[in-house]
C-alpha cells in the first residue's frame, strides 16, 4: 500500500508542476554509495553519479521521497549490482524514464561468498572488477573521454592491489580464521581472504538465546577477540556479547561512501588483534 501512495504522489507531482524529464546523458544512477564511489573514482568530472539509498540508511528498509525518485529519474543510466532492495523501487524508477538504461556491473565477479549475500562490494577484487565493467560502460558512453577513464581505472585498480596485498599478509598472521560480525556484511571478504565469518543476525532475523549462548563459546574456544558492528544496526547484541564475554566492538560501516577508507579500516582492526 505504501507503495502504491508513494507511486500516485509521484504521478500527482509531475502533473502538478507539468515538468517533463528527458535523461541527462552525463547522469548516472546507482542504488548506494560504495557502487556511487566507484562510477565516481572512474567517471570523474565527465559525469555526475547519484546514489538512492543515503549512507547511514539500512538499503533493505528505505522508502526513497517522492522528490529524490524524481531527481533520480533524470540519469540516462543505472548501474545495477542486482540486490534485492534495488528491485523494491527500480520498476517505478522506469516508469517515470522508461529510456533509463539498466546496466549489471557484477555479472563476471571473481569473489563468490556462497550464500545469498548482497555485499558484493565487501570484496576489494570484486570492486575492482565491478570498476572494469564502469570503465566499459562509460567508454561506450563518452567514447571522447576513453583515455581520461582509463587513467582512472589504472590509478583505482592499483590502489585495490596494494589494499588486497596488505589484507592478505596481515590475516594470515590471524591466531583463528574465524572472526564475529553483528550482520553478515563481510561473507564476500571472508570468501576472499580464506576467512570464516560468524553473523550474530541471520538472514536478518535476531538471535535466539540458544544461538547467542553457542556464540559465546564459540568466542572463548577460538579465542575471537573482536567483534564488527556498523552504525545502521541495532547495537543491542553487541552490548549484550561484549558485556558477557570481553571482547571489543569494532565499528566499520559498509556503506562508506570512500571503499578505500572502508578496507583500510577493516585492516586496522586486523592489524590490531592479529600480530
Amino acid at each position: 500500500m505504501r507503495n502504491k501512495k508513494t507511486f500516485l504522489l509521484i504521478v500527482v507531482f509531475l502533473f502538478q508542476s507539468t515538468l517533463t524529464f528527458a535523461s541527462k546523458s552525463d547522469n548516472i544512477a546507482v542504488s548506494i554509495s560504495p557502487v556511487a564511489f566507484i562510477v565516481q573514482e572512474i567517471g570523474g568530472d565527465k559525469i555526475d553519479v547519484l546514489a538512492m539509498v543515503p549512507s547511514d540508511s539500512n538499503p533493505h528498509l528505505y522508502e526513497p521521497s517522492v522528490r529524490r525518485m524524481i531527481s533520480f529519474s533524470e540519469s540516462s543510466r543505472f548501474f545495477s549490482i542486482g540486490s534485492d532492495f534495488e528491485e523494491v523501487w527500480l520498476d517505478r524508477l522506469l516508469s517515470l524514464n522508461n529510456n533509463m538504461k539498466v546496466q549489471s556491473i557484477t555479472q563476471h565477479l571473481p569473489v563468490t561468498s556462497g550464500i545469498n549475500d548482497p555485499h558484493v562490494w565487501m570484496s576489494p577484487s570484486n570492486v575492482k572488477k565491478m570498476a572494469e565493467e564502469v570503465l566499459s560502460e562509460l567508454i561506450k558512453m563518452k567514447p571522447a573521454d576513453k583515455n581520461f577513464f582509463k587513467s582512472n581505472y589504472n590509478s583505482f585498480a592499483a590502489k585495490l592491489d596494494n589494499i588486497i596485498n596488505k589484507i592478505d599478509k596481515t590475516t594470515k598472521k590471524c591466531e583463528t580464521d574465524k572472526f564475529l560480525t553483528v550482520h553478515p556484511v563481510l561473507g564476500y571478504f571472508a570468501s576472499e581472504f580464506h576467512l570464516k565469518q560468524i553473523a550474530v543476525e541471520k538472514h536478518g532475523q535476531e538471535p535466539s538465546a540458544r544461538y547467542l549462548s553457542s556464540l559465546m563459546e564459540t568466542i572463548k574456544e577460538e579465542n575471537i577477540k573482536f567483534i564488527f558492528s556498523q552504525p545502521q544496526v541495532s547495537q543491542q547484541y553487541v552490548k549484550v556479547i561484549v558485556d558477557e564475554t570481553g571482547i571489543v566492538a569494532e565499528v566499520i560501516d559498509p556503506l562508506s561512501n570512500n571503499l578505500f577508507i572502508m578496507f583500510e579500516n577493516i585492516l586496522s582492526v586486523f592489524n590490531k588483534y592479529c600480530r
